[in-house]
């Protein structure tokens, strides 16, 4: 019973707030809750904490309506002002299925996911100085 409570009170902003963002200030983040213009319904956890360009950030997103359910995650290491991590993508679409992911490794970026898996693996040859063998 304490489930559906948590539930209910967790979806209330979905249906009060029909147009705008509802978000909860955390400790180093935010939750929010909203409506997106394609219809579907987001609920987002993000967390940052940056200390002289040092620290990590995180965020995670969950949307679903419409025949959509996607989940989007990126977690980050700030280190010098700059990204280490990685993220993905994933989920359906009423166009079909996306599994996206992302690498951040300084000023690279490398991206890949279905359909992208050369782009993923040139970019990731590229980043690194190539295959071994090659100078």
């Amino acid at each position: 019973m304490e489930h559906l409570y948590l539930l209910l009170l967790l979806s209330s902003p979905l249906f009060l707030c029909q147009s705008n963002t509802f978000s909860i200030p955390l400790l180093f983040g935010n939750l929010s809750f909203g409506k997106n213009p394609d219809g579907t319904s987001a609920f987002n956890v993000d967390q940052n904490l940056n200390i002289l360009g040092n620290g990590a950030k995180r965020n995670t997103t969950f949307t679903l309506g419409n025949g959509t359910f996607m989940v989007k995650d990126d977690a980050n290491a700030i280190v010098n002002h700059t990204d280490f991590g990685g993220g993905g993508e994933f989920g359906v679409r009423p166009n079909g299925v996306v599994v996206d992911n992302k690498i951040n490794a300084g000023n690279k970026t490398m991206e890949g996911g279905l359909g992208k898996e050369s782009n993923f693996l040139s970019s990731l040859f590229g980043a690194f100085g190539g295959p071994k063998g090659r100078r």
